[in-house]
């Protein structure tokens, strides 16, 4: 590190242009910090020994990431600007995908001291310049007299901008690059060198939808340093390539669509995964919250070129052994990359399922005792109507049980989602007792009569046909709301979130 500056004396009050204004990052030092963290990102696996990202579901629509990036700053690093007379290097730890809802960012080295992180049009510009500087890079190594200046003036404006524009223009214009249209390639030799070039296709695919995030740090060349970078955003909002459309693919959705409504299926949650590898090795752990489980956890990835127009997209699950994934159903799984020394891109997908024991087996064993019980009144109508105080009591005891399982105050709200489609069912098992007590009550008996029995003016012997009817159909429908809450009990498997 440099001598520490001695601090100046106090400007004037009336002279504000004297005051010492002090900027991050003046034109000159972001061209040359831009040059420095295209070779970083590039080459992060020469200086990044480890990365490790915890994910932590705060509910059933939010997520907490924490990544924590382990890295030695190289030897001779040229780029180092300065903040207030101390040296500094913006390095590129982290790449985000450009979304608004992405909040509460929190920047912190090894001993959980606060650190700056530039700001979001300055890594925009930052990111934008990478773009560009490979683009030159790309001519420049392309051999046959290849010179940066070759690139036209509008494709130049629109690669050290792409980062700020809007998701949709710079699909547009991205195309438009991919396929050689518009104004961009007056010479078509230079578009035939720059797309053949496999560093300016990734970082084109990966600049397209997301950011380099650089860190201002105070640090020495050579020095090893932690940071700890935090966020929380949500569930999806993912910007990877459609899935495959077709009258098939729309089937097996719509089934599984069908299967996820009734609980039939683990719950699908799917997050976007920007940066993947770049280091030396690269770690994602995820914790279920109480009550729910991880039935399978999967990040799919390839290479950032993946998110350019007519590519074949994120591999199918299954589809490569090589794709990290955990089909173990575990309250926690640490997903390990074995490519991490390359740079790449994917998505983090995620099935999550209830455990078996609790409100699951308390509803199913519901589900037969109700079902059982309604078919015995139905069979022994004739008695039962004799003793209608005493039938109805019974039938009464289901509500005041469920009730009891029902509610569970502190429940996890990911819990109550997976958790949703069974408890409706059991509460529909709790109201059939309740309309059997009513026609209970309805139906004429031998020795008394309900004010509402007196409507039918039926003989005190006679045993109204309907009753029998209507706790045969209560019957059916508890055995049918039973045989559900057993598909969520046994099917819960995990599917895959293109589904």
């Amino acid at each position: 590190m440099s001598e520490e500056r001695k601090p100046l004396e106090p400007a004037p009050v009336d002279q504000p242009d004297q005051w010492g204004w002090i900027g991050e990052l003046a034109a000159e030092p972001l061209h040359q910090a831009s040059e420095v963290s295209l070779e970083l990102l590039l080459r992060g696996a020469d200086w990044v020994n480890r990365r490790v990202e915890t994910i932590e579901l705060i509910d059933e629509s939010r997520v907490r990431q924490l990544v924590s990036v382990d890295f030695r700053v190289p030897e001779r690093l040229p780029g180092s600007f300065e903040i207030a007379g101390s040296p500094h290097f913006a390095l590129p730890l982290l790449v985000l995908p450009r979304r608004s809802d992405l909040a509460c960012f929190d920047v912190r080295d090894e001993s959980e001291r606060a650190l700056p992180m530039l700001t979001r049009p300055e890594n925009a510009r930052l990111s934008g310049l990478m773009l560009l500087g490979a683009a030159e890079r790309a001519i420049a190594r392309s051999g046959a007299g290849g010179s940066p200046a070759a690139l036209s003036p509008d494709l130049r404006t629109f690669l050290a901008a792409l980062p700020m524009y809007g998701l949709d223009l710079t699909r547009m214009l991205v195309e438009e690059i991919t396929r050689r249209e518009g104004n961009f390639y007056p010479d078509p030799a230079v578009a035939d060198r720059l797309l053949a070039d496999q560093d300016f296709r990734d970082l084109l695919g990966l600049f397209n939808w997301a950011s380099a995030i650089h860190v201002p740090l105070p640090v020495d060349r050579g020095e090893r340093r932690i940071v700890k970078i935090s966020w929380e955003g949500h569930w999806g909002a993912t910007q990877l390539p459609d899935r495959p459309t077709g009258f098939g693919p729309f089937l097996r959705r719509s089934w599984n669509g069908a299967r996820g409504a009734v609980a039939w299926r683990a719950g699908s949650r799917a997050l976007d995964l920007p940066q993947l590898g770049g280091a030396g090795s690269h770690h994602i752990q995820i914790a279920a919250p109480p009550g729910v489980e991880l039935a399978e956890v999967r990040a799919p990835n390839r290479p950032p070129g993946v998110m350019l127009p007519d590519h074949d997209g994120l591999p199918e699950g299954g589809e490569d052994p090589d794709q990290p994934r955990s089909e173990k159903i575990s309250r926690r799984v640490h997903l390990y990359f074995p490519r991490a020394h390359e740079m790449r891109v994917g998505q983090l997908e995620v099935e999550l399922r209830t455990p078996r024991h609790g409100l699951l087996t308390a509803a199913l064993l519901t589900g037969v005792f109700v079902t059982a019980l309604l078919a015995v009144y139905a069979a022994r109508a004739q008695e039962i109507i004799g003793q209608s105080d005493t039938g109805a009591a019974i039938l009464l005891l289901v509500p005041a049980l469920l009730a009891g399982f029902l509610v569970r105050p502190g429940e996890h709200a990911m819990a109550r989602v997976l958790l949703r489609a069974p408890r409706f069912m059991t509460t529909v098992l709790g109201i059939l007792p309740l309309v059997a007590v009513a026609g209970l009550v309805a139906a004429p008996g031998p020795e008394a009569r309900s004010g509402l029995a007196d409507f039918f003016e039926a003989p005190a012997s006679a045993l109204p046909g309907w009753l029998p009817t209507l706790w045969w159909v209560l019957a059916g429908a508890a055995a049918l709301l039973t045989l559900m809450l057993y598909g969520c009990y046994l099917g819960r498997g995990a599917g895959s979130v293109e589904d």
